[in-house]
């Protein structure tokens, strides 16, 4: 689970800093506060989506099965984010930082959605590693 974690991470990153240069070429500089605040809060959330996959796989018994699975789960998790009441909580919430980031957000509007990820990070690689430490080959 660390290794797709870390790729999708850095490959975030890299492309993050990509689009960082180019805008600053082509539009001018963005502050860079929000932009690496945007970075930590996308990194958790695919960190988090990793782990949603780790725990599909842990379920399903075929690539397709574990496919899935992990999207509709975060589908749904998608959707829920249209109640307001939620909103605020969930990790898909995450998703949308870096670019809130830069207009109106602060990094403390993300703080109850980086620690449901962050929790529910923890509970789903515990949950896979069990699952899958008991499953016959």
């Amino acid at each position: 689970m660390v290794v797709p974690a870390v790729a999708a991470v850095l490959a975030y990153a890299l492309g993050l800093l990509a689009a960082w240069y180019e805008t600053a070429l082509l539009l001018g500089p963005l502050p860079a506060g929000p932009m690496m605040a945007g970075l930590l809060c996308q990194a958790i959330y695919l960190v988090f989506v990793v782990t949603v996959v780790a725990a599909a796989a842990s379920l399903a018994r075929s690539t397709l099965a574990t496919v899935g699975v992990a999207l509709a789960t975060l589908i749904l998790l998608s959707i829920a984010g249209t109640v307001a009441a939620v909103h605020d909580w969930l990790p898909s919430t995450l998703a949308g930082a870096p670019a809130a980031l830069l207009s109106t957000a602060v990094v403390s509007d993300f703080i109850p959605a980086f620690a449901v990820a962050a929790a529910a990070s923890v509970i789903l690689t515990t949950f896979a590693v069990r699952r899958l430490g008991h499953r016959e080959m």
